[in-house]
């Protein structure tokens, strides 16, 4: 490519428009004569190929740099886009993202957008790309749900509240923060938090703690003076980075709904019971039950690779 030579006072790096006045190369004064930002492209194509007798690279190659970077509505794709892939092998401009590390230098774009985020490398020279094998993507952020309501939404009779829409929004055990604008209801506190029992797809209630949501024991609404609440879930905070979750989870005793057992009376030697006088033993004993396995929680899914754009 011959180098571009301009002659003349060039404006558009200011936001002028080039004039005839402005001659480029090879370039007839009416083709001078162009929008803001080709000369600007112009010269960064120069930068990429080289110029004169010190050609990097040919036409072709940056063709097919240009195809690669960019989406079928001709938009440049940012270093640091992350996206789902079909293929076993990425394709030229992106990586896999495999957790390695990456040159500081020879990736610079990449490394400008995301950093040491996912690894520091060797903490000089290189960084490393996610590590994305064998998880799925959440939004960075802390998530909020909320429903609002007034008088009309409150139901002392049956202890709800009208939530509209709640196929899967507001599901048993979800700590709440219960707040009122004005008005009162009988049996709630503005401030206090609370846990949902899904009623059904349009209504909830609210129980004082996670055992009584999980046991059906609903606080009694036994009064209401033109309210306007607001129930709020906070999610927990996630930090762009963060990894966690599980695949299979084992209970542990304490994530046991808390219960009892009932045991019938059996009659033992001697005509008495397991309930009455001197022959009820120290320790009745039942039979186990269970296999200790842990259950899958895995959601359905598809396998793709994932790769990340420099």
């Amino acid at each position: 490519m011959a180098d571009i030579i301009t002659t003349g006072t060039s404006g558009y790096s200011a936001g002028a428009i080039d004039t005839a006045s402005v001659l480029v190369n090879n370039v007839s004064p009416i083709d001078a004569k162009h929008p803001n930002g080709l000369a600007a492209a112009i010269t960064q194509i120069e930068s990429i190929l080289g110029s004169g007798t010190s050609l990097k690279g040919t036409l072709a190659t940056l063709v097919a740099r240009l195809a690669v970077q960019m989406s079928p509505a001709g938009i440049v794709i940012p270093a640091g886009i992350i996206w789902p892939y079909g293929g076993s092998t990425p394709p030229t401009g992106s990586y896999l993202c495999d957790g390695s590390a990456k040159s500081r230098t020879t990736d610079a774009n990449l490394f400008a957008a995301i950093g040491t985020t996912w690894g520091v490398g060797d903490g000089s020279t290189t960084f490393n790309v996610p590590k994305l094998f064998d998880v799925t993507l959440i939004g960075a952020g802390t998530r909020t749900v909320t429903e609002s309501g007034t008088d009309t939404g409150v139901d002392t009779t049956t202890d709800t509240l009208l939530v509209l829409s709640n196929n899967t929004k507001w599901i048993t055990g979800m700590s709440v923060l219960f707040s009122l604008t004005s008005g009162t209801i009988t049996g709630l506190t503005s401030g206090n938090t609370y846990y949902i029992v899904r009623n059904n797809a349009t209504t909830v209630k609210l129980a004082s703690s996670l055992a009584n949501a999980q046991n059906g024991t609903v606080v009694d609404m036994t009064a209401k003076s033109t309210p306007v609440w607001t129930i709020t879930h906070t999610d927990t905070p996630r930090t762009l980075g963060e990894l966690g979750g599980e695949e299979a989870h084992a209970q542990s005793l304490t994530e046991l709904l808390a219960h009892t057992h009932t045991f019938a009376q059996a009659t033992i030697g001697g005509g008495g019971s397991s309930g009455t006088g001197g022959n009820t033993p120290a320790n009745i004993a039942t039979s186990s039950s269970g296999g200790n396995t842990a259950m899958n929680i895995m959601q359905p899914f598809a396998v793709v690779n994932y790769i990340i754009w420099r």
